[in-house]
């Protein structure tokens, strides 16, 4: 039987989290109000401690910190070999493994 959350996302992969973990995975949030206006970028990187339904995607970032994004692997996506530069710090991130992308919108306050 195949989990399905309630909010309509897709239950987690069994596959692909056993690919995922131990990987390093470059996070890239980008938070827009309904009209599309870009509010704030936010991106980092690290290597994935565990994927859970109750702890959901836990990544190590390499200063220690701990980071959780919520058990959603439709952001998930191989990345191309390369170098990817953070805009936020200016950064270079070489090789990652996987990518994960999500746009937010916020609603307006």
């Amino acid at each position: 039987m195949t989990y399905q959350p309630l909010d309509g996302r897709p239950g987690l992969d069994p596959e692909l989290c056993r690919e995922v973990v131990g990987k390093r995975l470059l996070v890239g949030l980008t938070y827009v109000r309904p009209s599309g206006e870009l509010i704030r970028q936010v991106q980092y990187h690290g290597t994935v401690v565990t994927i859970t339904e109750e702890e959901g995607i836990v990544i190590l970032l390499d200063d220690g910190t701990v980071r959780t994004l919520p058990p959603d692997l439709r952001g998930v996506q191989r990345a191309e070999p390369g170098t990817y530069t953070l805009r936020s710090s200016g950064e270079a991130v070489h090789n990652p493994d996987y990518l994960y992308t999500w746009t937010i919108t916020r609603p307006d306050a």
